[in-house]
């Protein structure tokens, strides 16, 4: 296994470009990264000089505003479609194996026919291109499991952020675990809605376990953590380096720890 951090994970900050985030990336062990596949940064420059340093992207994140218009014959679904194909023409073209997917969004979501022919022909264009789709768990279940029941080939992505404030104590690993293809990794206080993106073990969330559930599924790829350091209060006397470096101490700590639960095995 090893660790990995989002490419924006402190784009509130000031005269932070590609650059000084590939520095800080290197000083701090993170060789594995994602972004959003809208991100104004994902340029062919970026992404050259993110390979030329051995910074893999492991995946991009399709974009997810309006992502319940796809259950609705209207122009805004259509365009909701393009960017979304879009995203997955980027993983091609930077060979970017994986891209991670909403399904819905709010508290009441839809579902319907329309819907899951969009997604239908989502996954088909991504068949076409060669890239792989994991689902994202938020708050409904029934949406995630119908559509992993239904495509053989999708994947699990894990945010254990979600997780928490979203799900009512509700654990996606015990259903799921066995089509995990991704990460999120973040903390929060566990309110419901309301999602800080901390650093693991900087909130309420029982990483003990966390690490036990990916030890239990043989998990090996990327601690791929998906942190904002804007969003939670405790880091604002933080410099961007120091939240860099907390952040490897803090995955680190969980790579540890599942190593040692498969020790244990």
């Amino acid at each position: 296994m090893e660790i990995g951090i989002n490419l924006f994970c402190c784009d509130a900050e000031e005269n932070l470009d590609i650059d000084k985030k590939i520095k800080l990336m290197l000083e701090n062990g993170f060789y594995h990264t994602f972004t959003r596949s809208d991100d104004s940064e994902l340029t062919d420059e970026a992404v050259k000089k993110l390979k030329e340093n051995n910074i893999v992207f492991d995946f991009l994140h399709l974009p997810f505003k309006g992502i319940n218009s796809l259950y609705t014959e209207t122009e805004e679904a259509n365009a909701m479609l393009d960017v979304i194909y879009d995203g997955i023409e980027k993983c091609s073209k930077y060979e970017i194996p994986l891209a991670i997917l909403h399904l819905s969004g709010g508290k009441n979501p839809p579902y319907n026919d329309i819907g899951s022919e969009r997604y239908f022909n989502i996954m088909e264009k991504a068949r076409l291109l060669g890239v792989k789709i994991a689902f994202e768990n938020l708050r409904t279940l029934g949406n995630l499991a119908l559509t992993l029941e239904k495509f053989e080939d999708a994947l699990f992505c894990w945010d254990t952020g979600h997780e928490s404030c979203f799900a009512s104590g509700r654990q996606y690993m015990p259903l799921f675990g066995n089509r995990l293809g991704a990460l999120h990794i973040h903390d929060n206080r566990g309110i419901p809605d309301k999602d800080d993106h901390m650093l693991p073990y900087d909130g309420t969330i029982d990483f003990e376990r966390v690490a036990r559930q990916l030890s239990d599924v043989g998990f090996d790829g990327t601690l791929m953590l998906e942190v904002v350091k804007s969003r939670a209060e405790i880091y604002d006397n933080l410099s961007v380096e120091e939240f860099y470096k907390r952040a490897s101490v803090n995955i680190t700590r969980l790579l540890n720890q599942v190593a040692a639960y498969k020790t244990n095995l």
